[in-house]
This record gives C-alpha cells, sequence and structure tokens, in this order.
C-alpha cells in the first residue's frame, strides 16, 4: 500500500466514511445554495473551487471542495446541509516535535509533506507525515494535536 492509499485511508477514517460507492463530479453552480454559502462564509477570498459529491455507504449526501485559501491548498467535506465535517491543508514548516522524532527515530530521514486534518465532527486534529527513510524507504506517519505518534496498528485496528 503506498502513501497515498494510507493518507486517503486516515482520511476516510477520520471524516466517518465507511466507503464510497462511487464519486460525481459536479461544477460549483450545481452545488447547493445553502452548501455554497457556507464554504464561502468559512473562506470568503477562496479561488479555484472544484466540488466533488461522494455518496457514502449510509446513502447521504457530501461534497468535497477543493480550493485554494491565503496561500494554501485545502480540502474540505461538508453534509448535505452546509455544515463542515473536516478540513485538510499542507503545513508549509512541520512542528519542531514531529522533526525531531522523524531525526530520533529514522536514518537519514527527510520530510517530504505534512498535512493537518481537522475532524470537526469529533474536534480533532491530526498531522500525517510523509516521509522517507534511508532504513523503511517512504512511509506516511500521524501524529495527534500534542504532536505525539499514533501506531500504525491503531489506524489499521479502526477500519
Amino acid at each position: 500500500m503506498n502513501i497515498k492509499n494510507i493518507a486517503l485511508m486516515i482520511f476516510m477514517v477520520f471524516i466517518g466514511f465507511s466507503g464510497f460507492a462511487q464519486s460525481e463530479e459536479r461544477q460549483i453552480v450545481e452545488i447547493d445554495f445553502g452548501i455554497q454559502k457556507w464554504f464561502y462564509n468559512q473562506y470568503p477570498k477562496s479561488s479555484e473551487a472544484v466540488w466533488t459529491k461522494m455518496y457514502s455507504a449510509s446513502n447521504t449526501d457530501r461534497f468535497q471542495v477543493s480550493f485554494k485559501f491565503e496561500g494554501a491548498s485545502i480540502v474540505a467535506v461538508y453534509d448535505d446541509n452546509g455544515k463542515r465535517l473536516s478540513e485538510q491543508k499542507s503545513v508549509q514548516l512541520p512542528h519542531i516535535s514531529i522533526v525531531h522524532y522523524v531525526e530520533d527515530n529514522y536514518d537519514k530521514a527527510k520530510i517530504k509533506e505534512v498535512t493537518m486534518k481537522t475532524n470537526f465532527i469529533t474536534n480533532e486534529l491530526t498531522y500525517l507525515v510523509d516521509m522517507k527513510s534511508k532504513s523503511n524507504g517512504s512511509e506516511a506517519l500521524l501524529f495527534d494535536e500534542q504532536f505525539n505518534r499514533i501506531s500504525q496498528d491503531f489506524i489499521s485496528s479502526s477500519n
């Protein structure tokens, strides 16, 4: 399983989806005004918004939007009432605790990307670290909001 698949799996777990049956691309004009209203309220100067309608196992519509806001690329998920369920965005500078963890535990490691993920349903904040080391190759590490490592065993057992 590659890092992108792990990242997608973690994102799906944290926003409470048990799986996607299908996804359908939608233009922003086809998204309900109530959803757009909350989106533009939370991200007033966003640009390049691309919406995707997702179907969950419970047949409840979810809407994912990828966009630019204040110089960052962000992905947010809304329910059909316009409630924001989750958000993920790249972090330019990883927290020093993450840097120290990687340096202390991996031989010649390099952090490639850090993604901050917020689950608004559970009020959880996590950081997904995409890294590469000499000993383990490419790997994804997950940290909680206090920058404590979350075990991969925990992630795979929560599916």
